[in-house]
């Protein structure tokens, strides 16, 4: 593997030559790219593409390449990449989105904004992605924190090849939850049963008001 010699525009063309290499065999079905060397306000972008997930689903890859093994601090660059184009998505969804249609008696307009809304406001649907020669532990564990995919390339400088390699995020630890684990968990769950029973004593009270009116 001769991985010292290619540069990272070769990755990065080979990736728009090939946008299926990013399939993952688990939930990225197809990729479309939509332009590379992308201009924004915190640096260029090398590849922005629609990925197309489970259920036909689209989402927006914010796709970061190096020649190199991956650090610790290209998490960041692609997380700022990925505000960027957030920010940028927000945009146009307040520019291009009709909201001239009757809410209440429209309801597959409703269910539509309702699904743009949360791809593109709540950045749902835009995944951050770094590709590079190898990484680290470290640096896998806080791609995994971070929610970054992650994909290794590979050159095969005698056939003149190239691949990628999706890497998965670590599973969790099978190793027993240390106590102020087993503490934090023991609060939020106590404030979720009291969250539950607080909603159902309101729906109870809704309905016996209800049931007085009529």
């Amino acid at each position: 593997m001769a991985r010292r010699e290619v540069r990272e525009e070769v990755v990065e063309s080979f990736i728009c030559r090939h946008p299926n290499s990013l399939r993952d065999g688990r939930w990225i079905r197809n990729a479309e790219i939509i332009d590379r060397q992308v201009t924004l306000p915190h640096g260029r972008l090398d590849i922005l593409a629609i990925l197309e997930v489970l259920h036909h689903t689209q989402w927006l890859g914010v796709i970061e390449v190096k020649a190199r093994r991956l650090r610790e601090r290209d998490i960041g660059q692609v997380l700022r990449y990925k505000f960027d184009v957030w920010n940028a998505m927000c945009s146009a969804f307040d520019q291009l989105y009709p909201l001239n249609f009757d809410w209440e008696n429209n309801s597959r307009e409703l269910r539509l904004w309702e699904n743009m809304t949360s791809l593109v406001e709540d950045s749902g649907g835009i995944i951050p992605i770094l590709i590079g020669s190898d990484i680290s532990w470290q640096a896998l564990a806080a791609c995994s924190g971070a929610r970054v995919d992650i994909y290794l390339w590979h050159h095969n400088a005698e056939e003149n090849t190239m691949w990628l390699e999706p890497v998965y995020r670590p599973y969790r630890s099978k190793d027993e939850a240390p106590g102020w684990a087993c503490n934090a968990f023991g609060r939020m769950f106590a404030g979720a049963q009291d969250f539950l029973d607080d909603l159902e004593m309101r729906e109870r009270d809704a309905r016996a008001a209800d049931s007085e009116q009529d």
